[in-house]
């Protein structure tokens, strides 16, 4: 059960690169496994003329789109679902909770899909776009039979140069190097050779919704509306109503299927098993959350697409808007918030200075507590304040 711990912003106790060679030794078992069993079904759907690379739609699309998250604010954005025209990207675990708001998502996307098909089976998705990599659960493509787009994943392990000691023996060296370039070979030479047709690169960075803002960005779509997002747990919920929903049996008329649905509850902050803490605006998080939202400002600053938050949790560095007026106005008209490509990079920088100052402070004691009063009551230091009040 997770233990609510004082406030200490959103810094992380590891360093990215030490979560992320975790994460990657953790998952690349099983990366490889699933690659191997799908290496000759995709081979023969591209030796078949099949247009299913990513590559191909490069900057083909334009205007808003909309990504969604899991988060606990998407809840009250469900019933106006249905009257979005803009168009969805959503991980594969939303994707029936959209259906039973009746609107199915243009654009599904399976990032490590290891429960993909308890999600979407006993669908008929025909009239969306699957989004995924070699790397996915061999059943999901097995079992997919309408539209699709590859992409490769990419990893781009670092060696710590600096951890390096003088004293150390070839083989300790040897073994340091390639404990830290764990997955290089497979991400940076292995994949291309095996898929030579699927050119796309997206770098796996964090969660899905990181994984779906590039996509979309790739693709064309502009600016892009996060909802659900929110990396955190406002109200003490830990995910959105309806995570899931009963199948769908053969058949089945709409009616009688949500009638069977009779269990829709939030899920309680309580059964997570991570340690909870306090963010910068003091909704409660967890480190991997944490995660997920530095890896979005990494994203954000690689990229640079003109993101718009609509969610309610601790993404306090972005552009806001009402998602009912988003609704309202087709995703337009909402210029006068974008920003430059420097602005963008000004955010980005001084989140990284806030989250180092937090780290520096310590962890919920006096003088952290004043740094964060000081600094970060509203996601933005003194200085932008400033700039913000001779704008206006």
């Amino acid at each position: 059960m997770g233990k609510t711990e004082k406030s200490r912003g959103e810094f992380l106790t590891q360093t990215q690169d030490v979560r992320n060679q975790g994460i990657l030794s953790a998952w690349l078992p099983r990366w490889i496994w699933s690659t191997a069993a799908n290496h000759d079904g995709i081979r023969r759907e591209f030796e078949a003329g099949k247009k299913f690379s990513l590559a191909d739609h490069k900057q083909k699309h334009k205007g808003p789109a909309v990504i969604v998250g899991a988060g606990p604010s998407l809840t009250k954005h469900l019933p106006i679902l249905k009257d979005c025209k803009i168009p969805f990207f959503v991980p594969e675990s939303m994707a029936s909770v959209m259906s039973y708001n009746n609107r199915k998502p243009e654009y599904i996307t399976a990032y490590d899909g290891g429960r993909a098909l308890l999600f979407l089976e006993k669908e008929n998705w025909k009239n969306s776009t699957l989004l995924t990599h070699p790397a996915v659960v061999a059943p999901l493509l097995r079992w997919w039979k309408w539209k699709k787009l590859y992409y490769l994943m990419m990893h781009v392990p670092r060696v710590d140069l600096a951890k390096i000691q003088p004293n150390w023996t070839m083989n300790e060296l040897v073994e340091y190097v390639q404990n830290q370039s764990v997955g290089k070979e497979f991400f940076s030479l292995i994949n291309p050779l095996l898929f030579p047709y699927i050119t796309t690169r997206i770098l796996n960075a964090g969660c899905v919704a990181n994984n779906m803002i590039q996509i979309a960005h790739f693709m064309g779509y502009d600016p892009l509306f996060l909802i659900g997002c929110d990396f955190g747990y406002p109200g003490d919920i830990s995910r959105t109503y309806y995570y899931e929903i009963p199948w769908r049996l053969p058949l089945e008329p709409r009616w009688i299927w949500k009638k069977r649905w009779k269990e829709i509850h939030p899920g309680k902050l309580g059964e997570l098993c991570r340690p909870i803490h306090i963010s910068n605006n003091g909704i409660k998080t967890t480190e991997e959350q944490v995660e997920y939202k530095i890896a979005l400002m990494s994203v954000y600053k690689l990229d640079k697409p003109q993101l718009i938050d609509c969610s309610a949790g601790i993404i306090t560095e972005l552009p806001k808007a009402d998602f009912r007026e988003v609704v309202k106005r087709d995703g337009k008209g909402f210029e006068g918030i974008y920003r430059t490509d420097a602005e963008i990079q000004r955010v980005v920088d001084d989140y990284y200075r806030r989250i180092e100052k937090d780290k520096n402070a310590g962890n919920g004691d006096r003088k952290s507590e004043k740094v964060r009063a000081a600094d970060n009551s509203d996601g933005r230091g003194i200085k932008q304040k400033a700039e913000s009040a001779k704008k206006s």
